[in-house]
């Protein structure tokens, strides 16, 4: 419902974003259209390759973590080499 999405696109509501495919991405944005799609651009998104990326640094997304690999060990891998990166300052 409007709002349940509402809800969902209050500020710090995410830790991150995966993005499996670019139809994924684009109907996220689609969803968030009547909303701020402000959490969305600064929450940090995890996608599956360069394509999906370049999709996403389109939307304006900020921060974009590109996994290895669709495997799900590949995705918690990216977003913790992200984690360790930012917590270090590089």
């Amino acid at each position: 419902s409007h709002d349940h999405i509402a809800m969902l696109a209050q500020p710090q509501v995410f830790d991150a974003i995966i993005s499996t495919s670019v139809d994924s991405l684009h109907n996220l944005f689609k969803i968030f259209a009547d909303f701020q799609q402000d959490c969305l651009i600064k929450t940090p998104m995890v996608v599956l390759s360069e394509r999906i990326a370049k999709v996403a640094r389109e939307y304006g997304v900020q921060s974009i973590i590109v996994a290895k690999n669709a495997k799900i060990s590949a995705v918690i891998e990216a977003i913790k080499i992200d984690m360790m990166r930012k917590t270090s300052g590089k």
